[in-house]
Formats: structure tokens, sequence, C-alpha cells
């Protein structure tokens, strides 16, 4: 059976909905997709993710009770933003889930559901048509410089009709505000359609389709972390986990003339070909006219297998007035990219500077847990730690005289576990990096590296309540092993739990259970992973050593669900227990010079938080003993 293990707090978002459509004539009707799940699939896959399910708790999916708590994740899925539906439209859809429930679960339809959907879901776009046809632009806003761009998100749904609309007056600012000169002269100022467009290429990537919100909704009703991708959404899924994507490398916004492009990403093909700038238009590609074309169709056709080519049709739009809008045809070649979103970032921080002598300490921030997952061909997909390791060779073994190493967790929400136990083992050497609690066995994870870390200056570990998963395996082995001082937010986000994905179309999966469960991916949660001394992320995150900040005392949730024992061995584990008293010594000693620090500073820098770590780092390097 396929399956490859993963961490991770954020979960892929679906949406939906019809493309390059005028707000004089948008085709709410637009028909809903071709299913990749039959319903009988959809009841058959939620009792399997139920039997499979290791993480915290047990529920039975199929229960009256859950019904609520379908619906819930259902209209989640379907609005992860929560700027389509306000809170009546999630309490009547759980009265009626709750009606319909037995339809469902004993008669395997899936009617309901499908009528609920064409019926709503068009009237929520229409809702938010009516919003951007009566925006009202700031005064002075489309004539500011395009500011950087901030992905809208809410827990909760809006309480009222008025307060979504609020919330879209703050978006559509938002929106207008990121706009480029070179945007606003393709739409020649017509800001209703641009925003129109806008808001359908960031919301309305896909129409939703009802079988794969409902897997979605059922599995997710296991906890929030299990779910179902179709064969599309995994495709994206899986780049995002690889760190990486075969294509050209461009960043593109729908226009009415074709795609502007807003970015060309480094060491893509579009870079390398020097043929694509920030400005110009894609007017083709392979002779078909874009003009008419969504984004979501304009995207498959420039994605395509490795090593293949594509024709586009270019305006420029970079050059001087004098040959803007020449049209020339370019041949490109698809090749592999770093999604720059992923890749870790290495710099040195100067701390103290004088004519004889530069101190400085190393900073490398890694977003997420890249990594191999099996999948892909010929050995090339990413590896964060071993992109990880090539700079700490390069960089840090190289230059000796460097203070220390900051690591840079803020935000990576997770990803591969291996990967987090590759990187571990870089500081730690052989010792074990995590237990996998699984089907009541335990599973110890470790790197047969040799008894020698690769590194061994004074290393802190900066989180915030955004690390999670893979990110809290590495900071509480670090933590465990008193190799790191952790600082930051008081508490890591507290997720705990392991996923797998399983490829539905693998005949080993669904051998017992009488025929295929369809097709597409399911990610489910099957263990809980603990700490070197047995404590799990899941009772309320991994706690800092030093508190730079007081965001999110207790983020992610607390299950008290009790630790195990620990995974070193009695050697170990009394060695960490001698060393505990002055461990805890000099971090009391490092969080006094640091609250003096942070008291008497004046001048606030972009990045305080990451000032601070630094300034620890030197403190560290003085202490000699520790």
């Amino acid at each position: 059976m396929v399956s490859l293990t993963l961490l991770g707090a954020t979960a892929i978002s679906f949406r939906g909905t019809s493309h390059g459509s005028s707000l004089n004539d948008l085709p709410f009707g637009h028909p809903i997709q071709k299913a990749e799940l039959s319903c009988e699939q959809v009841l058959k896959l939620a009792d399997w993710g139920q039997k499979k399910f290791g993480g915290i708790g047990s529920k039975d999916v199929f229960s009256p009770e859950r019904a609520p708590v379908v619906a819930q994740v259902f209209l989640e899925k379907l609005d992860p933003s929560r700027m389509f539906f306000v809170a009546d439209d999630l309490n009547s859809l759980k009265k009626l889930a709750q009606s319909h429930w037995t339809e469902l679960v004993k008669e395997s339809s899936c009617d309901f559901w499908q009528q609920w959907l064409e019926i709503q879901y068009p009237k929520a776009q229409q809702r938010v048509a009516r919003f951007v046809k009566n925006f009202k632009a700031p005064k002075n806003l489309v004539s500011k410089p395009a500011q950087e761009s901030k992905e809208v998100s809410y827990t909760q749904f809006s309480p009222s009709a008025r307060d979504l609309e609020s919330r879209w007056q703050k978006e559509l600012t938002q929106i207008l505000s990121e706009s480029s000169s070179s945007l606003l002269k393709a739409y020649n100022q017509n800001i209703t359609q641009l925003l129109w467009d806008r808001v359908e290429q960031r919301y309305f990537d896909n129409y939703p389709e009802t079988r794969g919100l409902l897997a979605k909704a059922l599995l997710g009703g296991l906890d929030s972390y299990s779910t179902y991708f179709s064969t599309g959404e995994f495709e994206e899924f899986y780049e995002e986990l690889k760190g990486s994507a075969a294509g050209l490398g461009l960043r593109l916004q729908k226009i009415p003339q074709g795609f502007l492009v807003e970015k060309v990403i480094e060491s893509s093909s579009a870079q390398k070909s020097k043929e694509l700038h920030e400005g110009d238009i894609i007017a083709k590609v392979d002779e078909v006219d874009l003009t008419s074309l969504s984004f979501e169709d304009a995207k498959r056709l420039l994605k395509g297998p490795e090593n293949s080519k594509v024709k586009l049709g270019i305006e420029c739009g970079h050059k001087k007035e004098s040959v803007k809008n020449k049209y020339s045809e370019v041949t490109l070649e698809r090749s592999q990219f770093e999604l720059e979103e992923t890749k870790i970032n290495f710099s040195w921080k100067t701390v103290n500077q004088t004519q004889s002598k530069l101190e400085k300490v190393a900073v490398i921030s890694v977003p997420t847990f890249y990594g191999r997952g099996g999948m892909g061909e010929g050995g090339e997909e990413k590896s964060v730690s071993e992109d990880f390791k090539q700079r700490v060779t390069e960089e840090l073994l190289k230059d000796t005289s460097h203070l220390g190493l900051v690591l840079d967790l803020r935000g990576n929400p997770g990803g591969y576990l291996e990967e987090a136990v590759g990187m571990g083992s870089m500081f730690v050497g052989s010792k074990p990096i995590v237990g996998v609690l699984e089907e009541g066995k335990t599973r110890v994870l470790k790197e047969e590296t040799g008894n020698l870390p690769l590194y061994q200056k004074p290393l802190v570990v900066l989180v915030d309540p955004g690390s999670a998963s893979a990110a809290e395996v590495l900071s509480g082995a670090l933590k465990d092993y008193q190799r790191a001082i952790i600082v930051g937010s008081p508490r890591t986000y507290g997720k705990g739990t392991v996923q797998k994905l399983f490829h539905l179309e693998d005949p080993l999966l669904f051998a017992s259970n009488s025929g295929p469960l369809g097709t597409g991916v399911v990610k489910l949660t099957t263990s809980v992973f603990y700490s070197p001394l047995g404590h799990t992320p899941a009772n309320g995150g991994v706690t800092a050593d030093i508190v730079l900040n007081d965001k999110n005392k207790l983020a992610g949730q607390v299950n008290k669900i009790g630790d195990i024992l620990p995974i070193v061995d009695n050697d170990l584990r009394l060695e960490l227990e001698k060393g505990s008293e002055s461990h805890q010594s000099a971090i009391q000693f490092l969080s006094e010079k640091s609250q003096e620090r942070v008291a008497g500073a004046e001048i606030k820098s972009a990045d305080n938080e990451l000032d601070e770590a630094v300034a620890i780092v030197s403190d560290l390097a003085d202490l000699k003993t520790f």
C-alpha cells in the first residue's frame, strides 16, 4: 500500500465558481463538475477512515449526533475563508443535515447535499457580486504604490450580512491596494471589473463538487487534519509538500487581454530564458487565445510534464513606450523550480564589530519541512534536511569564527516527519528524535549518523504559535536534550498527531472493502507523536524557555491525553536529569539578560524577536560551559 508519513497544521483550501465573466452576466448556474467519488464510495471511505483513525479520541462517523459536525465541516471546506456564508446559513444547514441524515447513511443518497449546493452556492456568489458592485474605494487608494499581498482569514462565520459586507469592504480595499500600476492600466481604470476578476481568481478557482466535499466533511469529523483530495487537488498539495513544481515559474494575474506577468520566479525556466518580465502579457498558449479563458483553465495549459515545451504569445509590457505591446512568440521548456514559500533562507547577523574583531551569528529560516514522499521520479525531489545540511556544511563549518545559530521555525506548519528527524540528527547525532504511538505500539525514529552531531555550536530555536507538527518534533527534541534554547511565543501550535497519505487507486487498500474506494488521496491521522522524554505537543505545544512575546499563551488545542515513558535509554535519561539544574540556571541567567535588553531597547527594528534571538546566541557563546 502506498502511504506517506507527514505532519502539518494546515489543510489545502477548496474554493470554486465560474470564470471569466463580467458582473453584468455572471453564469451563477454553472454546472457541477464531474464527481470522482460515488455516494456509496464516500460512505465506504468514511467507514474505512474511522477504522484506520489513530488520533485523539474515537467517534462514530455515522451517528446522528455527527450530522451538525459534518454540516459545519462541509461549509468550512466550501468556504474556508468564511467570506461567502453567514452564521444563519450554517445553522440552517446543520438542521437540514440532521433531518436528511438517514438518507445519507442508510440509503447512500447525496441528493440533499447536491441540491443544497446547487441552490445556495450561486446565492453566495451573487451576494459577493453585489458587494463588489457596491464597493466604494477609499480616496487616493489607487494612486498609492502597490502593497504586499495579505491573505484574509476568519475563524468564524459572519454573524450577519452587514458584518459580511464589512469583511468584503476590507478585502476589496486590500485587493485594490495590492494592484500594481500595470494592472490598473490593463483594466483602463475599470476598478469594478478588476476587483471581480481578482475575486474570481483568489476565491473561486473551481466549482465545488458535492461528493468530494462530503468526503472531506465526514473524514474531517474525525479530526481537523483528516481530509480527502481529488486527483487535481492532490497535485497542488503534493507540490507544496515537496517544495518544488514543474512548470514555467510565473506568477500571473487575469486581465482582459490575457494574463499579466506579476513575477518571474527565480531559477525557473521563464527566468533563465530572459524572454519574460514583470509587466508582460501572455495572450496565447499553444495558439489558444487566453482573453476569455479562466485562470484555472489557463493554469492547466501552462502546466505540464517536466521537459515538455509550450509556446507563448507575448505582448511586451516592460519596455519603453515606443516598443510596448510588440507581439512575439516564445517557446519555453517546463522544468522544476523551487516554490518561494518553502525555500530555506540563510543570512549572517552582526552582533559586535570592532577594528580587530567581527562577531556574527548565523540565521537559517525553515518555512516548511518539504521533502521526499516517495512519489517523485529519479530521486529528484527536494529535501529540506539535505538543503539545510548543505548550508551548514558550506557556510557554518567553514566559518568557525561565528558564535552560533538561530534556527527560525516561526510560521512553519510542518511537513514530512522524516525530514524533522533528519534535521534533528545534525544537532544531537544518533539519539532518538521522536516516538510515534500507533495501534498501541511505539515506533522510535532516529538517524544512524554515528555518535557526533554535525553542528555543535550554541543554538537558539525561534518559534511562534504557527510553529506546528514537524516543527514541534524538532523543537521538542532539541529542548528535551538541552541542546537548544527555545525562544519566542509561550507555546507552539500544539498538534501532536501524525498523518499518512493513502492513494485510493491502490488495490491493496480496498482489497477488504468490497470494491474500490474511488480515486484521489486521503490524508488521515494515524498516530500521536512524543518527544524523547515522552511529552506530546497535543497537550498544549512545546513551551518556550525564554518568552519574547505573549501571543497565544495556549496555542492550539490542549487534550491532556497523558505522556508516555521516555524513548531514550536509562543512561541518557539520567545524564539529562543530572544536567537539568545547571541547564535551568543558564536559562534563568539568559532570560534575565534578555529582559534587561528588551526593557532598555529604544529603537524598534523590523524583527525585534529575531534580533533578540541573535543576542541570546551571543550570550550563550559567552557562557562557555553551556
